[in-house]
């Protein structure tokens, strides 16, 4: 983007009028009373067995979270503020893509892996896997090497497949060891090694509304969009710190979830340094990246601190 097209776009990102009047259907610090955003909830029972599949194999999988309802009115309001020109995490802007990890299931869901109180950091993220052959998700990757008690909760807004980029990801009873821990740092495998974690890739198609969940040492990556006639993959992901972890220096704030949803100006925050941060496993990123750097000089150093400020 040229100075005067990211200038006109600062503008019109830090206006809520603009958001509203771009999808009417969505909301900015609205009401919501949240009764149809969740299809069933997570029994005690379904929770405890997911709960050792976590503590064994570092990942959970709810196959029904959000409502049909929901799934479509988000992947809509994506679908919008791509048609818009914009990143499809700007979506971030309105209500109702903060709503689905605040459901009872994914609540009872975290707390018993993370412990009352976790916080959500400002990291965050919309995926659009295109239908055109050789499109994928983000290439293999763990997400925080060496750090615990973290979770991110990827939520499926239309059926992933085998065919449109699904989610696969190695267990990490299956992972041999010292690979995770090291993943970023590795220039090559050892033959051994590589046969083990073909072998132990697991693809994981879901259906609509469903959510994932993995730890912050789990390998994962999005597949490859078969193209023909396939249709994009739409998805939304966040993440989540137990209540005991000490945020690092290089973090930005972390988020109450118990609180209010965040404010207008700290979604703005939340979604430039999400450009910033995935710039590496997005290229085209650079296209947005002179705005996100102005959307951070424009916060509020309340926000960039961590308070409220409404």
């Amino acid at each position: 983007m040229t100075q005067s097209e990211v200038s006109e776009r600062l503008a019109q990102a830090q206006d809520p009028a603009y958001w509203n009047s771009l999808s009417p259907s969505l909301s900015i610090n609205g009401e919501h009373p949240g009764d149809k955003i969740e299809t069933n909830r997570l029994g005690l029972g379904a929770q405890a067995g997911l709960q050792k599949e976590f503590d064994r194999e570092g990942y959970f999988q709810i196959d029904s979270v959000l409502s049909e309802e929901t799934a479509e009115q988000l992947k809509a309001g994506i679908e919008i503020v791509k048609d818009a020109g914009w990143h499809p995490v700007f979506s971030f802007v309105y209500d109702q893509f903060w709503l689905p990890v605040r459901t009872s299931s994914l609540v009872s869901m975290l707390s018993a892996i993370l412990g009352p109180g976790y916080k959500q950091s400002c990291y965050l993220w919309a995926h659009y896997v295109c239908p055109l052959r050789g499109a994928h998700g983000w290439p293999p990757h763990v997400d925080y090497a060496g750090r615990r008690n973290r979770v991110n909760v990827w939520l499926a807004l239309n059926d992933a497949t085998l065919d449109n980029g699904c989610m696969y990801l190695i267990p990490k009873d299956l992972t041999p060891p010292g690979i995770a821990e090291n993943f970023l740092k590795i220039d090559s495998f050892s033959f051994a090694d590589m046969k083990n974690l073909l072998q132990g890739g697991r693809a994981l198609p879901v259906r609509t509304g469903a959510a994932l969940g993995w730890g912050p040492d789990v390998i994962h990556w999005g597949s490859y969009h078969k193209g023909q006639h396939e249709h994009p993959r739409f998805s939304i992901s966040m993440e989540f710190v137990g209540a005991s972890e000490r945020q690092r220096d290089d973090e930005p704030p972390l988020l109450d979830t118990t609180k209010s949803l965040p404010t207008f100006e700290q979604r703005l925050y939340s979604v430039a340094q999400g450009i910033l941060v995935y710039q590496k496993a997005e290229t085209l990123l650079i296209r947005y990246l002179d705005l996100a750097e102005r959307l951070l000089a424009a916060t509020d150093p309340a926000v960039r601190r961590g308070k409220d400020h409404s």
